[in-house]
């Protein structure tokens, strides 16, 4: 029995830019409080996400594990392949952060981000030190639904890879993959 499998790849433009709230710094990092995500609010791609599928994918062992070992890395910057390879794993000389914890107020996701040791992570740091705004952009795997105009709903099942540190908008469209 051949089984085949559809899907979309889900890269998202920033969300909210907002001056982060900075929770701790020293000399090696700088942990903010953020918005990483919203649900049930059309987002600047005409994206609609059920709250239901980013409550499920967030509370997910897969999701749940890399917070329990502190290995909810993000990238500076979305992956500019649209392979579903590489939009599938976390670049090493990319990251730029980790999400430290993950909680909803409403139907808003926040996080409690701290920057990385890494080259990346230190620009993302100065960034934050200055007073820039940061954004970030939910990466996933999920089921759309097309309504009116060229609205979509992002819907179960829903796999999160990570939510990547953006700097400006980018307009990215679904990529359906099979």
């Amino acid at each position: 029995m051949n089984e085949q499998r559809c899907g979309f790849l889900i890269v998202e433009s920033q969300s909210i830019p907002m001056k982060p709230n900075i929770i701790e710094h020293n000399k090696d990092n700088v942990v903010i409080e953020t918005i990483l995500q919203e649900a049930e609010t059309v987002n600047r791609n005409k994206r609609e996400y059920a709250k239901d599928a980013l409550e499920d994918a967030i509370l997910s062992p897969h999701i749940q594990e890399k917070l329990r070992r502190k290995s909810l890395f993000g990238e500076a910057g979305h992956p500019l392949s649209d392979s579903i390879e590489r939009q599938t794993y976390i670049d090493q000389t990319r990251l730029s952060h980790v999400i430290k914890s993950i909680w909803w107020e409403g139907n808003i996701v926040k996080g409690l981000v701290a920057t990385a040791n890494t080259a990346c992570g230190k620009d993302m740091e100065g960034l934050i030190r200055q007073g820039t705004e940061v954004a970030f952009s939910m990466r996933g795997l999920g089921g759309v639904t097309r309504k009116k105009g060229d609205l979509t709903r992002v819907e179960k099942p829903l796999h999160i890879i990570t939510w990547d540190w953006v700097t400006d908008k980018n307009d990215y469209t679904l990529i359906k993959f099979e």
